[in-house]
């Protein structure tokens, strides 16, 4: 859901959306989060089903609440329909996905949310790495890693300055 999270911060809606999820009250088969959606680190099977009932209804909520953030550009408005619109089909389809089991027609809807998201996803473009970003952070992370352990056995063997250090942390940054 980092998509969600970069689409909203982009439109300054990050603070809004956690204190409207933190404010959520509990209901037949949903927990109320104690937490901010962002502090939350690690998710049980019950807290994902609980985000996929109320992502919709957090995510139009924070878009759509104006007392406290600033108003929208046109452009924006436009970009939050899709959004809106991409969240509902994602979250209709996991929706349905959670039945115990599936007839002709329950497939028949998952296969229409699934349509829509992929028609609506490219407002997240932006907010998703692809397989490429992926592959060059982990090829940075692991030079990044052999130079550190390079960095540590030089020094235990000599004696290096402050100024040295601090090149080497400004460059490992």
């Amino acid at each position: 859901m980092e998509w969600v999270q970069g689409f909203l911060g982009k439109h300054k809606r990050l603070a809004v959306f956690d204190e409207i999820w933190s404010s959520l009250p509990p209901y037949l088969g949903f927990t109320s989060p104690k937490k901010q959606y962002r502090q939350i680190t690690m998710w049980s099977g019950t807290e994902i089903q609980g985000v996929g009932k109320v992502i919709l209804a957090c995510f139009t909520a924070a878009m759509r609440r104006g007392q406290d953030t600033s108003r929208l550009s046109l452009a924006a408005q436009s970009d939050l329909k899709v959004a809106i619109q991409a969240v509902r089909a994602l979250s209709d389809f996991c929706l349905i996905a959670q039945y115990r089991s599936h007839t002709p027609k329950t497939i028949k809807y998952m296969s229409k949310y699934l349509q829509d998201f992929y028609k609506y996803r490219h407002v997240f473009g932006e907010f998703r790495a692809s397989k490429a970003d992926y592959r060059k952070a982990k090829g940075a992370s692991h030079d990044l890693a052999a130079s550190q352990a390079r960095q540590s056995t030089i020094s235990n063997y000599f004696q290096v300055t402050a100024r040295q250090k601090t090149n080497e942390a400004f460059a490992n940054r």
